[in-house]
């Protein structure tokens, strides 16, 4: 795996200005880099959940993010500042089994399988692959 340092630095700053309410999320998706480095696209990925693509929006009133969301752009900008590589599965190629999986049971095997290849604590400190790896950026800043 690679590190793109430029794309990382590009993505980390249209993420701090998403959440602060200085880019709209079509602004972000349109300004996301285009990379190799894994990080970058599950983190784009990931960012898109806390907005509606349906419609021109900032993050404020009722697309506010919520103290967990907080919590995880805050992370995000810290992995970006990194040279840490991205540890997690790839989204869209399991994706592509656990579809099948998931509309068969309903969801179930995908989030069964999930929970046991990364633990809850871990989701926690997601893009970081632990505990450990998520407190020395917290420490480092201190």
């Amino acid at each position: 795996m690679m590190v793109d340092r430029s794309a990382r630095s590009r993505l980390s700053e249209l993420v701090a200005q998403l959440a602060s309410g200085a880019a709209t999320n079509f602004e972000f998706e349109d300004a996301v880099p285009a990379s190799d480095d894994p990080a970058v696209a599950a983190v784009a990925a990931a960012i898109w959940r806390y907005y509606d693509d349906l419609h021109e929006h900032t993050l404020s009133g009722r697309f506010a993010l919520d103290p967990d969301g907080c919590a995880m752009f805050e992370r995000v900008g810290r992995f970006l500042a990194t040279d840490l590589e991205y540890r997690w599965r790839h989204p869209f190629l399991l994706d592509l089994v656990y579809l099948p999986l998931g509309v068969l049971s309903l969801g179930l095997v995908p989030r069964l399988i999930e929970r046991v290849r990364h633990p809850r604590r871990f989701e926690q400190v997601w893009p970081f692959s632990s505990p450990a790896e998520n407190e020395s950026t917290i420490d480092a800043l201190r």
